[in-house]
């Protein structure tokens, strides 16, 4: 695929034309803080939910086994992720909302995220914090939608994946910082990026490795507090192993 993020924000402006994003407030809502739940003195998992990937097809065929996956989530995850994109991911506002009907944790939602418009119907639709990937957005934007997540009272984590992405997310005053190792423009993965990159960020802030991740040995800096896991979880033939592998929790058969 030829620079697939260009690709993807296209689609984003043609959906949000369309009013894509639309999801009314519920009458109820209580947002479980993603930063506090990773700030435990061990590392942290953010457990995902995805339908679909540009780069292994079709990953959940039905509600049945995202119920499975959400049952054993509950027990060793600190948060879940939710990717809504419709288009590459095969995601929904729908598809985060019923997850935060099932889950305490808290949800991380993963979009292609350009306008303020997103963020409010994530944010109603059940997400604890949504993701700014730095790339995608002037330092200007990414500023005013950082700021936007702080006056609605939604946290953020801010994606980087170069030198230039930090300085965007240290602008803006992130806390928490996305070390995505997958390339966004080629979609090849790179371990040791998120420990390059690590060095450079604020010691305050928390770090979440993602991408290409399936065993705790894949991280290579003690400054990553968290890591997002997907595919291999979803993919994995002994979920329970895997998950206790991930997070530390006691494997019990």
């Amino acid at each position: 695929m030829n620079d697939f993020l260009k690709t993807a924000i296209e689609q984003k402006k043609k959906e949000l034309s369309s009013g894509a994003y639309s999801f009314k407030q519920p009458e109820s809502f209580s947002a479980k803080s993603l930063k506090s739940a990773l700030k435990a003195p061990r590392l942290t998992l953010i457990a995902e939910i995805k339908r679909a990937s540009p780069s292994k097809g079709l990953l959940i065929k039905s509600d049945k086994k995202i119920d499975k996956l959400l049952k054993l989530y509950n027990l060793y995850a600190d948060a879940v992720s939710v990717v809504t994109d419709k288009k590459f991911f095969k995601g929904s506002l729908e598809l985060l909302h019923q997850v935060s009907k099932k889950t305490g944790l808290p949800i991380l939602a993963k979009d292609f995220i350009i306008d303020k418009r997103q963020i409010l119907a994530l944010k109603n639709a059940g997400a604890s914090a949504v993701l700014l990937i730095a790339r995608i957005l002037t330092a200007k934007e990414f500023l005013n939608l950082y700021q936007f997540c702080k006056d609605i009272g939604i946290e953020a984590v801010c994606e980087v994946c170069s030198k230039e992405d930090i300085l965007k997310a240290k602008g803006a005053g992130a806390e928490m910082f996305g070390i995505n190792n997958r390339d966004l423009k080629t979609l090849k993965i790179d371990l040791n990026r998120s420990a390059r990159l690590a060095r450079l960020i604020p010691k305050s802030a928390i770090i979440i490795a993602e991408s290409g991740i399936s065993s705790s040995k894949d991280i290579k800096s003690k400054r990553i507090q968290s890591i997002l896991v997907g595919t291999s979880l979803i993919k994995s033939k002994n979920l329970i192993k895997s998950l206790s592998d991930l997070s530390g929790k006691k494997y019990e058969t």
